[in-house]
């Protein structure tokens, strides 16, 4: 994607969301990398496949975005409101989820997989995310480790 169809796309999607005429943002696939999207309004966007790796995000919203099979990586994603999003496939490893707002996102399996190393993520994102709490996950860690010292031990 072109930085002219990029600024077409955003025109849209601002368009779309003040006046209601059009349609939300189509910028499926495209290479937002680094970018600074601070407070962007993506509600409703499609943003599958796109690239925001290392995107600065902090306080955008995402509400019922699609996100499916997006690069989150590192992405700074500080208070967004991303209630509805489509994160299925959506790969947010490191990312930063501080009061992220995750209220009804759709997750599958290989999302929960993607969200090791996310930053800041309590246990209600955890669960909004489907995955579970870590305290759950040290103690059945915990239980596993003691289980097999003592079959060791016999």
């Amino acid at each position: 994607m072109t930085r002219g169809e990029l600024d077409r796309a955003f025109e849209d999607q601002e368009r779309w969301l003040s006046s209601g005429e059009g349609q939300p943002a189509d910028l499926s696939g495209a290479d937002l990398t680094g970018e600074d999207l601070y407070e962007a309004d993506f509600s409703s966007a499609n943003l599958r496949g796109a690239n925001l790796k290392d995107a600065m995000m902090c306080d955008a919203v995402l509400v019922d975005a699609r996100l499916a099979h997006a690069s989150l990586v590192r992405a700074f994603l500080k208070r967004s409101d991303m209630r509805g999003a489509d994160l299925r496939d959506a790969d947010l490893w490191g990312a930063n989820l501080y009061n992220a707002n995750l209220r009804g996102v759709r997750t599958n399996f290989i999302t929960r997989m993607k969200t090791r190393g996310v930053i800041h993520l309590t246990d209600e994102q955890r669960a909004q995310l489907g995955i579970q709490p870590a305290r759950a996950r040290n103690a059945r860690r915990a239980r596993t480790t003691a289980d097999l010292a003592r079959r060791l031990r016999r």
